[in-house]
């Protein structure tokens, strides 16, 4: 499903076991298969619950579930492990990304601009990386590919004046050493 929304690495990455955040989340099933689960819990007596919209084929989550990932079976056995193993690579990916990121971010960034010096020579995939973190980093959601493509050609080739619109009534222009973000202030209805 992430790869058809264009999710990037961080999507593709998928849920990890454990995320370390504010609160430390952790998956512990995450790994398990269905039949396993409900083989454990049968085996100790435990309830459990089967919600009916699981099977509803409607929804795109189902079909993945039921009609797609079953299909995989013919890519051989340990299928699964293969592919989690490469998820797992997918994630370690996306921490280095990260992790550069924030730094140049941190380097570059000052009060709702970015240095547009420290952004001119990163590779594609970093700096939008940046500009990702950067804009969500200041209450900037929804963002798509199209936005950060738009910013990073600016970021690298921008003239002053020119701007991007961006999701929630925010935009970015160009000065000429800085990318600059400006939200506008929605008035409050009494």
């Amino acid at each position: 499903l992430r790869l058809g929304r264009g999710s990037g690495l961080r999507g593709l990455a998928g849920l990890r076991w454990r995320r370390p955040d504010r609160v430390d989340i952790v998956r512990p099933v995450l790994g398990c298969q269905r039949q396993e689960l409900e083989t454990w819990l049968q085996d100790r007596d435990l309830p459990y619950r089967r919600d009916p919209s699981n099977d509803d084929l409607r929804f795109a989550r189902n079909r993945v579930r039921h009609v797609m990932l079953p299909a995989l079976e013919d890519l051989g056995p340990g299928w699964r492990r293969r592919a989690q193993e490469s998820l797992e690579d997918l994630g370690a990916a996306w921490d280095w990304m990260q992790a550069q990121a924030l730094e140049v971010a941190q380097r570059a960034g000052r009060s709702g601009a970015l240095d547009r010096g420290a952004l001119k020579e990163l590779p594609d995939l970093l700096l939008r990386t940046v500009l990702q973190i950067w804009l969500e980093d200041q209450g900037i959601q929804n963002l798509r590919r199209e936005h950060l493509e738009e910013l990073a050609r600016l970021a690298r080739n921008g003239q002053k004046g020119q701007i991007c619109m961006l999701p929630g009534a925010a935009r970015c222009h160009i000065e000429p050493e800085r990318l600059v973000l400006a939200i506008a202030q929605v008035p409050e209805t009494t």
